[in-house]
């Protein structure tokens, strides 16, 4: 745990919160669920257009599960199966968006980050339960938001839905929507980004990625 947790705080120093990147024609949500056992899991991806959101393609990977649940450490549990699901992809998106969390992270570094660093893409990371940080809820109306602070630090992140406990948010389309999501913009991609993705509790192309292993 030490050890995964000091990688985390040294490849963090790579993460660029900033709009580094060409044209978005692409946008791919990863998602990955496990058997009841917690012994294997199906990483699935959805390639979506960026500018109508229909699907390009969707793919799903089973594997075997060798790292415990930790909070925090959801990337070495999740990665090994996303990371060969990804060479598998014919459509290399332009910008990945994963269930799991960004810079919202006590080392900054969540799943979403780990991903980007690791295929130098731009990636946002949209998570149901938040890790850390305060913050008022925010408005009612698209686009209202609020800060997420951790210990004093105000963390650059954007959320979805009416109630995003995990910094800025932007509500859904549907108002009855109010349980919490965390969308937090990492590696080349500035929190504005994330809003054109996110149409409801979690972003558009992680429920596709989610649908893509659901019978």
């Amino acid at each position: 745990r030490e050890a995964a947790e000091r990688l985390q705080a040294s490849l963090a120093a790579q993460v660029v919160v900033a709009d580094r990147f060409g044209r978005i024609d692409t946008v791919a949500g990863v998602d990955v669920a496990y058997d009841r056992e917690g012994k294997r899991a199906t990483a699935a991806i959805a390639v979506l257009r960026a500018d109508d959101l229909s699907v390009v393609e969707t793919r799903t990977l089973d594997s075997a599960v060798r790292f415990p649940y930790i909070p925090g450490l959801l990337s070495f549990r999740e990665l090994p199966a996303i990371c060969a699901l990804l060479q598998q992809v014919t459509a290399i998106p332009d910008l990945l968006i994963c269930d799991g969390q960004g810079i919202a992270h006590p080392r900054r570094f969540g799943l979403a980050c780990h991903l980007g660093v690791m295929f130098d893409l731009p990636a946002i990371g949209c998570a149901k339960t938040p890790l850390l940080g305060a913050g008022r809820e925010p408005g009612m109306a698209r686009g209202d938001s609020a800060a997420l602070l951790d210990q004093g630090e105000t963390v650059p992140v954007r959320g979805s839905t009416r109630r995003c406990a995990s910094g800025s948010s932007l509500p859904a389309a549907e108002p009855s929507s109010s349980r919490p999501c965390s969308v937090c913009s990492v590696r080349a991609v500035s929190s504005s980004l994330s809003s054109t993705t996110c149409r409801k509790r979690a972003a558009t192309p992680v429920t596709a990625g989610t649908r893509a292993w659901q019978p």
